[in-house]
């Protein structure tokens, strides 16, 4: 095993991040998604650390870390660009809408495709099918900054909603044996109760962040954050939840005007929120990279090119896009190529796939089609790249979005 001094470490971990800077240029210069290339470096090093006798046996630990780190603050970062008015109520409902009816029939496609050809029972091909039904904002958002500002909200909002359906579908699934009525009753109650005290307990913590004085406060909102991200997940809660209406709240702070108690923390919101962006803009950014290169470093390229896992992922790939394009195109009634491939899987899909308790992992299934799926579906967001500034004729009446003037 070769010895590795810790500047050396240093030097390297250092290095992965100006890489990584270099990368959000390049990716926004040649509109090629820095998630690609990302994962290329960490096969790279996965190579490299073979030839020289270097092994990083706790990589697939270290990437569910960094995986539910990252979910959060990319969250956090992605509603804390979102304002909440009259005018966007419309854009807001369609995007929920959209995430749901893709969301549930690309599960259930995907969970045919499944049973079909793996020839696995219903509930395990569903299990497996949730985490590649998830559009991944941890991919979508940072891609979109180009987009025209409807397209982005568009995006942040379907992502970061198919997050939360996702989640919550999958630990409703996996917790429960027998899906009854009162079971579902049960988790749309968990979804109503959440809500309520997301609300609650995110206007108690902004109280709390403006009354503190000191000026190193922000990474202690972030732990409090993940403290209370972390316990709901432990007590099987949907807590996506507070870290979307709390980044909502602040971001919104003429919603605060309205209650008595929001009127203290009203006053003061203006600078936090705008200094609390920058940080984690900052932060999800390192996360982000880090999250990335490991899951490079854990991809087994041999089971991607398996004849197999390429069939499957080909026609989970491709119904992806043709449930997306009739939803889109006949529903919504918009002709907007770019949302079309806006549909990346990645954060939510790894950390979900990985969290499949032992009792419902099965040897027919390989991990090859979780790493097809990712790959693939972020090469075609490049086409969603190239096409993300149309002509005003290519906006159809009655769309939910119009051209900026």
């Amino acid at each position: 095993m070769l010895e590795i001094d810790p500047y050396s470490i240093l030097i390297v971990l250092a290095l992965l991040v100006v890489v990584s800077y270099v990368f959000n240029i390049i990716s926004n210069k040649l509109k090629f998604p820095s998630v690609l290339l990302l994962l290329g470096t960490g096969v790279g090093l996965r190579y490299f650390g073979d030839s020289v006798g270097y092994s990083f046996i706790q990589a697939t630990t270290l990437l569910q870390f960094f995986g539910i780190v990252g979910l959060i603050l990319i969250v956090l970062e992605g509603v804390l660009d979102l304002k909440i008015t009259k005018d966007k109520a419309s854009l807001i409902g369609q995007s929920f809408i959209s995430a749901i009816v893709i969301f549930f029939t690309t599960a259930g496609v995907i969970s045919l495709i499944f049973i079909l050809l793996l020839d696995i029972p219903i509930r395990n091909a569903i299990v497996y099918a949730i985490p590649l039904g998830i559009i991944s904002s941890a991919i979508a958002i940072p891609s979109v900054i180009d987009f025209t500002e409807e397209k982005k909200e568009f995006i942040i909002y379907e992502s970061t909603f198919s997050d939360i359906l996702g989640i919550l579908l999958f630990n409703f699934i996996v917790a429960t044996a027998v899906v009854d009525w009162a079971a579902v009753g049960g988790f749309f109650s968990d979804i109503i109760l959440s809500i309520i005290v997301s609300i609650v307990v995110s206007l108690i913590l902004t109280y709390f962040i403006q009354s503190i004085n000191a000026q190193v406060k922000f990474f202690l909102v972030f732990s409090l954050l993940i403290i209370l991200f972390s316990v709901g997940k432990l007590l099987h809660l949907p807590s996506l939840i507070l870290i979307m209406v709390f980044g909502l709240i602040i971001n919104n702070t003429q919603l605060l005007r309205s209650i008595p108690f929001g009127q203290v923390a009203w006053q003061k919101a203006g600078l936090f929120s705008a200094d609390l962006k920058l940080i984690t803009a900052e932060t999800a950014f390192l996360v982000r990279t880090f999250f990335f290169l490991i899951f490079g470093y854990t991809l087994n390229l041999a089971l991607i090119v398996d004849e197999g896992v390429a069939t499957i992922g080909s026609l989970i790939v491709v119904s992806i896009l043709i449930i997306r394009y009739v939803f889109l195109r006949f529903i919504l009634k918009t002709n907007v190529i770019s949302e079309l491939f806006i549909a990346p899987r990645g954060l939510v899909t790894i950390i979900l796939f990985y969290s499949i308790p032992i009792q419902l992992r099965l040897d027919a299934f390989s991990e090859g089609i979780v790493y097809f799926v990712i790959i693939a579906s972020s090469l075609l967001m490049i086409l969603g790249l190239l096409t993300s500034k149309k002509p005003l004729e290519e906006y159809q009446e009655g769309s939910v979005y119009s051209p900026r003037q």
